[in-house]
């Protein structure tokens, strides 16, 4: 009868870790989703931005989730009034864009959007 009960209250245990574990996953996904679309809303709602800019530097960030390697690629322009401004863009622009390069820049918060060369 008593290792009865221990087993009974081992699988209340795992049952209540399960359960918790579930809800926190549901929370962490739920923030992670809330937080992607409260950021697409921001960079929706700032202006167009089309300053004259020159490419400073590219980088590459690789990513492994899930067995999926997945690489980011970024650009650092500096635009005329001196500051600097990275930004995520395709790998295609990527390949296209060369450090030095000259011309428009135009980005809405921090989407880059184009980059037209003089």
């Amino acid at each position: 009868m008593g290792s009865f009960q221990l087993m009974e209250n081992g699988n209340m245990s795992f049952t209540l870790f399960i359960t918790v574990f579930f809800i926190l996953f549901i929370l962490i996904i739920a923030a992670t989703i809330i937080y992607h679309i409260k950021l697409e809303s921001y960079n929706h709602k700032q202006p167009l931005s089309k300053v004259e800019a020159a490419v400073l530097q590219k980088r590459t960030q690789e990513n492994d989730s899930l067995n999926k390697n997945n690489t980011d690629y970024f650009v650092t322009f500096q635009v005329e009034s001196g500051a600097r401004i990275e930004l995520e863009v395709s790998s295609l622009d990527y390949g296209q864009l060369v450090d030095g390069d000259q011309g428009s820049l135009v980005y809405q918060g921090d989407h880059y959007l184009r980059f037209s060369r003089i």
